[in-house]
């Protein structure tokens, strides 16, 4: 994704702490929910561990500014899946998204739990993917797009993009992450 040229060249102060996608166990830790096919289901405690461990150690070493309203959360296909499960499972630690190609497929209850909530406070969503993606992924994307906007989304704090042109790759998830760093410089870091 070219995450420290991104950051560097758009000058913006952060910290970026990237986690491996697990391999084998991928599907294992970035699936909050079983799937009939494909098993899977602990993203739960993926999250837990991100949350309750990894984020407070990243907090005790760095100068960091600890707070939801610093603290963005992002992913590519089951990485976007995870992501927006954090985003609605730990309001009071993430308030910022990214989410890439989201696997919404995997399942409903995704859907479920982004109904079943109110918009967390301040909470802000980049939300693309591409128009030559397999699968249901562009109808997910509007499906959930449109869910976002029906439980109080502005169109200030989601951005949602069917990119023209592109497919489910890390080119894509490249070309696209500078574009959502500039979105939330525009649209966060300028406000605050």
């Amino acid at each position: 994704w070219q995450v420290d040229e991104t950051i560097d060249s758009l000058n913006i102060p952060c910290i970026v702490v990237a986690i491996e996608h697990g391999n084998e166990k991928r599907i294992d830790e970035l699936t909050p929910y079983t799937h009939e096919k494909y098993g899977g289901g602990k993203g739960k405690a993926y999250s837990d561990f991100i949350v309750n461990t990894l984020k407070p150690m990243i907090d005790s070493l760095y100068p960091t500014l600890p707070g939801k309203e610093h603290t963005l959360v992002g992913g590519s296909s089951l990485g976007g899946l995870i992501s927006h499960y954090m985003l609605f499972t730990y309001p009071e630690v993430f308030s910022k998204g990214i989410l890439f190609s989201p696997s919404y497929w995997y399942s409903e209850k995704i859907y479920d739990l982004t109904e079943a909530g109110e918009v967390p406070e301040n909470t802000m969503i980049y939300l693309a993917s591409g128009a030559m993606e397999p699968g249901s992924t562009v109808a997910d994307h509007e499906r959930m797009a449109a869910l976002l906007k029906k439980i109080g989304f502005s169109e200030q704090d989601l951005h949602t993009e069917i990119r023209e042109g592109a497919a489910h790759n890390e080119d894509f998830w490249k070309k696209e992450f500078p574009k959502a760093m500039i979105w939330y410089q525009q649209n966060y870091f300028n406000r605050n």
